[in-house]
């Protein structure tokens, strides 16, 4: 069934390799099409590409889930594969086939694993691409739209692009994970991406930010321009002189184009933005502005303010001109955040302080430049006016020439708020005498008026110039001081609004800070990304005020005294270095909160995947676990329960993580964490208690097998010492020594073993383990115990009784010393008189007893010196071995004695009977070769060879009594020629076999021989008298007239033709018979051979006789007949 799945699977995924390969066929043939028809073939081809796409992935999951279900079944049948291969080797079979067979089916089942992940790999490397090509083209779409879109689009638009290019970031972060699980190079393309993204949003970004500022602003100019720009209010109300008037108008068309750009726009024309660049880094994470001295910092927040320069139109006024060239020509003011104060750039990098005060030179009365510049009128006509004029017109002049001068160099360097201040009532207390002056000036015009009648009009006319100049100085003067006055009113009113704005900005650092560090401790995640988004829309309107608090420090350091200014650049330097510092807080706070949602997420991924794996793991504890009835299956359980412990180990470190990640993450995790911990506690504790009961388990069997293995090794050292010695010690002492060894052994040995062996196995069958092998290995171990206890007692009975049976041994030797002397002197004679055993039989047969008995009494005492040197007891062996070297060489020489005694006495003529049989059958041998091929000589020869093999049929017997008894005598050394008697019983054997041998081979030879030559004679005879037929038949033809009524004799030609050509196969017979019978005979019979030759010629001149015939009477037959 696994090998039907394998195959069916292998197919299905052969087949999803069709799909893929059909479907490159297919783009490859598509290529060939033009116009139209290319287009729809392309949508033809895209929608079956998606088609196969979904058919592949179908495909698979078939072949997965089939492969999954049969997986079990699949480890189930190779592992009763291994069993029934152990089983075979274990009863010696053959098992190579069954084991060759398990390896291929489970390589290939290996193999369809390895198609199935390589299919899934092609699959998620092909959705990669896709995902990885749509994600390209959607970043050079917007980065196309970027590059033909214009900076001045709508801000709505630009958001909306943002809004929506920022949407594919879960895409693209699900296209890194998918990209961690390839290879380099895939992981490379997917940061190509990246940082192109990166870019690319960059871009949108800075787009979006300036445009929203900048519109922010131009609605509400009316409300901020107070403070960020230089204004002219409070001016109309007062006459202003011509050339005054030029240059106001010209400031305020200026300032009004400046206003109208709102706060991000200097008074020359100059744009001021404020940017916070959330600096990721390039490939090696670090930022560089075209510094290389400023700390590499991969999440640097550098905040800075940039100057551009506005390009002059043509419609620019001289005064603009003038006044760019002089204070922002090329100028990039910059408030570095990270470690440097605030400076001023000009052309060449240098600080210029001096150069903002040209505005306020060139604002000076236009009068005292008229003044100074003509000669003063003449004064001769003040004669005829009263003296109140010319008193009240000379302190006027004295009040101008002292004025003007002072005010013509008056500049406005602000160093704090009391100096302001004292400037402040200077200008006023001035403008104050100015109005005085004008009352002054209205009576000299009111007198002027009066006296105009009287004068003449050369004199009134210097007259009127006179007082017009005085007027105008006035105005001038009016104007300078109501102008300075509103400008340090502004002064004053901004460096108030830039401290309080400073101070605010920190406040509320501050206070955003401390509520930072609250959410964070006191909010969930979700509440804290909610939270997060108010908080940087309170950021992006906080930074607003941060860049026109850089913009109003810019306005404020051009009249401020170095002092002022180098503390005004030190606080914004620190709050935007603070701004800086808090914006990388609120990134890595909102970054953090990102990452955290997105940590719990995958913390939540993890919870489940662990849940899911603890419940598998559950659900395999519970199998049951039953009765054992082998050993393996305590150590295959335990071992499984360990891998499992392991499993838990291994896995321990990823849970102790998840946990520590949840509880770090947040405390909506914490009930899934205390389940999961609920239920790996449970887990451990229930594995932990299976590995301990199998552990104990396991050590108690192998105690048991410990115990029996000691035990037995005692019973065997007890078994050795009952069986090895046995009843081999002849000497006291040592049977003494070692009854008291034997003893102190058993009393050495305690019960407690014996005892455990069974309390043990009691246990073991109240744990359901009831091991056959072991039970029977205890059953075994009692019955040995017992038995050999037994033995051990009756060894030392042995002991006692071979103690008490020393002194018989002694005197059996003596015994047998004397027996010996006198048999010898009776064989003396014996031999002597020439009488043998044959002769006195009933003698011999006692002496043959005796002899027998000692001879078993000498083997005992052998024995008994024997057992003596294996056990070591080499003193008592050494003693016996002397008696008995002493008894045994007087017993040999009184056998030999004995050996000539029963020497039989018919030995001799047997075998010289035997002797000339032999030799006759030996020369009538050569009578039966084959030298006839005649059957009926065959057959004599075979009769003679049947009656020597009778003979020595019948005189075997005698000849294996002969053969018998020269063996004896020479055993016995019942001769003194024992070698001679031996040689020719040698003789007498080899000559009989040989015989024997030639006289069988001889008689099979000669049957086989006749028999084929019999069925050679008969079939030659058949041959032969077809042949006299057939040759009669053709003479009687051959006689007779040929004649044309001839059919019957052309058939009988016709059929004894056939006949012939049938008769080859009885030559094959005598050729087949001719080879066995010298086959046989072992030598060649030429009379065969020419027989059969000279048949064969006969019966080949027979058929040319035949068809001569047949050609004769053809010829007849076709004769026409004449009269």
């Amino acid at each position: 069934m696994i090998i039907l799945i394998i195959k069916s699977t292998i197919i299905f995924v052969k087949s999803v390799e069709h799909v893929d390969n059909e479907h490159v066929n297919v783009g490859r043939s598509s290529t060939v099409s033009i116009g139209f028809d290319v287009k729809f073939v392309h949508y033809e081809k895209k929608i079956n590409k998606g088609k196969k796409k979904i058919k592949v992935i179908i495909l698979l999951k078939e072949v997965k889930a089939k492969y999954l279900s049969y997986d079990d079944q699949f480890k189930i049948l190779i592992q009763t594969g291994n069993i029934i291969t152990q089983q075979l080797k274990d009863a010696n079979e053959d098992s190579s086939e069954h084991e060759s067979t398990l390896k291929v089916l489970e390589n290939r089942w290996q193999e369809l694993h390895k198609q199935i992940l390589k299919c899934e790999q092609d699959i998620e490397q092909s959705r990669f691409n896709d995902e990885l090509q749509v994600l390209t083209k959607l970043r050079n779409e917007y980065q196309t739209w970027i590059d033909s879109t214009p900076l001045s689009s709508s801000n709505t638009e630009n958001q909306a692009k943002l809004t929506s290019f920022q949407t594919y970031n879960e895409r693209l972060a699900h296209l890194k994970r998918m990209a961690d699980r390839f290879d380099t190079n895939t992981l490379q393309r997917t940061n190509d991406l990246l940082r192109s993204w990166d870019d690319t949003q960059s871009r949108l970004r800075e787009r979006t930010i300036p445009v929203e500022h900048m519109q922010q602003q131009s609605s509400g100019v009316t409300t901020s321009s107070n403070i960020t720009s230089f204004r002219q209010t409070g001016v109309t109300s007062i006459p202003i002189s011509p050339n005054r008037s030029e240059i106001n108008d010209q400031s305020s068309s200026s300032a009004t184009t400046t206003t109208n750009l709102g706060p991000s726009i200097g008074e020359n024309g100059s744009v001021f933005t404020l940017t916070n660049i959330y600096t990721f880094g390039g490939n090696d994470g670090s930022y560089n502005n075209g510094s290389t001295e400023l700390p590499s910092d991969k999440y640097r927040v550098k905040s800075y303010v940039e100057v551009f320069d506005q390009p002059s139109t043509q419609q620019d006024s001289e005064y603009e001109r003038r006044y760019r060239e002089s204070h922002s020509s090329s100028v990039t003011r910059k408030i570095r955040t990270s470690a440097t104060d605030t400076y001023d750039y000009g052309q060449n990098g240098n600080y210029e302080s001096s150069q903002y005060q040209h505005h306020y030179e060139t604002t000076s009365p236009s009068s005292i430049k008229h003044i100074h510049g003509h000669k003063s009128p003449d004064t001769s006509y003040l004669s005829v006016l009263p003296t109140i004029y010319t008193d009240i017109q000379r302190k006027l002049r004295v009040w101008l020439e002292y004025v003007e001068p002072s005010l013509l160099y008056d500049k406005t360097r602000v160093t704090d708020i009391h100096s302001i201040n004292m400037k402040k009532k200077v200008y006023k207390d001035l403008l104050d005498q100015t109005f005085e002056q004008e009352h002054n000036l209205e009576s000299l015009n009111k007198i002027a008026n009066e006296y105009y009648s009287k004068l003449t009009i050369e004199v009134t006319r210097l007259l009127k110039e006179e007082l017009n100049n005085y007027r105008d100085r006035l105005n001038d003067i009016k104007m300078f001081l109501s102008e300075r006055l509103t400008k340090s009113s502004n002064l004053d009113k901004a460096l108030n609004d830039f401290e309080s704005g400073i101070e605010e900005v920190k406040i509320w650092i501050r206070t955003t800070q401390t509520r930072l560090v609250s959410e964070t401790s006191s909010y969930g995640l979700e509440n804290q990304f909610d939270r997060n988004q108010t908080l940087q829309h309170e950021i992006r309107e906080m930074q607003t005020i941060i860049n026109r608090l850089n913009k109003d420090l810019i306005d404020l350091t051009q009249d401020a005294d170095d002092n002022l200014a180098r503390r005004l650049r030190e606080e914004m330097r620190q709050l935007n270095e603070s701004w800086s510092h808090f914006i990388s807080s609120t990134k890595n706070y909102s970054q953090n909160i990102q990452d955290a949602l997105k940590r719990n997420k995958l913390i939540q991924e993890d919870i489940r995947e662990l849940d899911d794996w603890i419940m598998d793991k559950e659900r395999e504890i519970l199998l049951d676990d039953g009765s054992i009835f082998y050993h393996e299956q305590i150590r295959e359980r335990l071992e499984q329960y360990q891998r499992l412990q392991t499993e838990l180990t291994l896995k321990e470190h990823t849970v102790r993580t998840l946990i520590e990640q949840a509880n770090q993450s947040s405390p909506e995790l914490a009930q899934q964490i205390d389940t999961i911990i609920s239920n790996w506690s449970n887990l451990l504790k229930r594995v932990d208690n299976k590995v301990i009961f199998y552990t104990d388990l396991y050590k108690l069997h192998e105690e048991l097998k410990d115990l029996l293995y000691h035990e037995n090794i005692w019973l065997d050292t007890l078994q050795n010492r009952i069986y090895t010695t046995g009843n081999t010690n002849v000497d006291l002492e040592d049977a003494s020594e070692e009854l008291d060894s034997l003893e102190r052994f058993l009393k050495a040995h305690s019960k407690a073993g014996y005892e455990k062996v069974f309390e043990i196995s009691d246990r073991l069958q109240i744990m359901k383990v009831s091991i056959p092998a072991i039970n029977s290995q205890i059953n075994q171990f009692r019955i040995r115990w017992e038995q050999l206890h037994e033995d051990v007692t009756k060894k030392i009975h042995t002991l006692n009784s071979q103690i008490s049976d020393y002194q018989q041994l002694r005197h059996q030797i003596t015994a047998m010393f004397e027996w010996m002397n006198h048999t010898d002197s009776i064989l003396n004679s014996r031999l002597k008189d020439d009488v043998y055993a044959s002769d006195v039989p009933s003698e011999a047969d006692k002496l043959s007893v005796e002899f027998t008995q000692y001879e078993t009494f000498l083997r005992t005492i052998e024995d008994k010196i024997h057992s003596l040197r294996i056990i070591g007891k080499h003193d008592a062996a050494k003693r016996l071995e002397q008696q008995f070297i002493s008894l045994k060489n007087q017993f040999t020489q009184l056998k030999n004695k004995f050996r000539q005694f029963q020497k039989p006495s018919d030995f001799e003529p047997k075998y010289a009977k035997m002797r000339q049989i032999l030799q006759d059958v030996e020369q009538n041998i050569y009578t039966l070769e084959i030298r006839s091929d005649d059957p009926d000589v065959v057959h004599n020869q075979l009769e003679h060879c049947l009656k020597l093999y009778k003979t020595l049929s019948d005189i075997k017997s005698e000849v294996e009594y002969v053969i018998r008894i020269g063996r004896g005598i020479v055993e016995k050394g019942q001769t003194d020629e024992s070698n001679d008697v031996t040689r020719q019983i040698d003789q007498l054997k080899a000559i009989y076999n040989t015989l024997g041998a030639k006289v069988s081979t001889s008689r099979n030879q000669l049957d086989s021989v006749e028999r084929h030559l019999r069925k050679f004679r008969k079939e030659y005879s058949h041959i032969h008298e077809w042949f006299v037929k057939a040759d009669h038949e053709i003479r009687k033809i051959e006689n007779k007239q040929v004649s044309k009524n001839t059919k019957e004799e052309t058939d009988w030609i016709r059929t004894t033709r056939n006949d012939i050509k049938k008769l080859e196969a009885n030559f094959e017979i005598l050729r087949n018979l001719e080879r066995t019978i010298q086959k046989d005979a072992e030598r060649s019979l030429p009379s065969l051979y020419e027989k059969i030759n000279e048949l064969k010629r006969q019966i080949d001149q027979l058929d040319r006789r035949l068809k001569d015939r047949f050609e004769i009477v053809e010829v007849i037959k076709t004769k026409p007949l004449f009269i």
